[in-house]
């Protein structure tokens, strides 16, 4: 298991690439290592987030971002992307699983509004959905 403090190295940072899209997305032969390429060479196009991918949390958001779409070449796009990915991830696999209910409490229609949302709630030191 990795440190979550631990810096990671290169190596250690296609480890973690090479478990995510063979364990967790099934990518396996031919495929998963163009995958895994693919994100490697993007981290090596873009210093930020090569930077940023040392650490494990932000390495994993990262590999959770690029299922979908490519790395944002600039820091504080990266992290608009990370937050976006957090808060619709919950909702989308309740939608997923037919959860019913009220659904406004843990996701407003819009994406903007999540935002606005978890901001105010972390600036008034809130926490949760709901």
């Amino acid at each position: 298991m990795i440190d979550p403090l631990h810096t990671l190295d290169d190596g250690e940072i296609r480890l973690l690439a090479e478990r995510f899209y063979h364990g967790a997305l099934g990518e396996r032969g031919p495929e998963g290592e163009r995958l895994i390429q693919e994100f490697m060479d993007a981290l090596g196009r873009t210093p930020e987030a090569h930077a940023l991918a040392r650490t494990a949390l932000l390495l994993t958001m990262m590999l959770l971002i690029s299922r979908s779409s490519p790395l944002p070449d600039q820091r504080h796009r990266l992290y608009q992307k990370t937050m976006e990915n957090l808060l619709t991830a919950l909702p989308d696999q309740r939608e997923k699983s037919s959860v019913r209910g009220e659904s406004h409490r843990w996701r407003p229609e819009l994406g903007e509004e999540r935002m606005r949302v978890s901001g105010g709630d972390a600036r008034r030191g809130e926490v949760g959905i709901g």
